[in-house]
């Protein structure tokens, strides 16, 4: 259920700092995932702290309708604009235009030592990659009754996201993730 498919190259030293500079603006506040891209229906001045389903009615309903037109890498929230991750990002979805599919959302995760979350199954999208930035041996998925890790810093690991999967760390320090949620190309 969940596949290495490519070890980049990137500079994921450079993207964790990126991480937590814009994760620092919101000091105080229980961050877990910070967003890259944005949805057409919203700003690029958007909190990236903040889902889209908790700011963005119209863009939740879309996802929900299975229209993910509105969500593309050339929507790069501010803070992102310019940087590294944005470039990485850019990267990315040129090497998945390759087999077929096209970044939507893009997010940063991070799971603190002793988080984790709960069961669940998201049907929006065809496929999910993730790229961890940081991780130690105490980081696992529970996908679909299997136990799988995602060790391999700056590794492309690709996962079903419509099975019920779980996730947490048990680590001694944080697991940082870029996350890239995709849909097929359409012709």
């Amino acid at each position: 259920m969940i596949e290495k498919i490519n070890q980049f190259n990137f500079k994921t030293g450079l993207l964790l700092r990126e991480y937590e500079k814009v994760k620092s603006q919101y000091a105080g506040e229980k961050v877990k995932r910070i967003r890259v891209t944005y949805s057409s229906f919203d700003k690029d001045t958007a909190p990236p702290h903040l889902s889209f389903s908790l700011r963005c009615k119209p863009a939740k309903e879309a996802m929900q309708r299975g229209d993910r037109s509105s969500w593309n890498v050339d929507n790069i929230l501010k803070p992102f604009q310019g940087s590294y991750t944005e470039q990485v990002v850019c990267d990315v979805n040129k090497w998945l235009n390759n087999i077929g599919l096209r970044v939507t959302i893009v997010k940063y995760a991070e799971l603190v030592s002793g988080q984790a979350f709960c069961l669940h199954t998201d049907d929006f999208y065809d496929y999910r990659f993730h790229i961890p930035v940081a991780t130690n041996k105490g980081a696992m998925f529970h996908v679909d009754k299997g136990l799988y890790f995602m060790h391999d810093v700056g590794a492309m690991y690709k996962m079903i996201t419509n099975k019920e999967h779980a996730c947490w760390n048990v680590g001694h320090t944080p697991r940082v993730h870029l996350i890239f949620d995709t849909e097929e190309l359409k012709p």
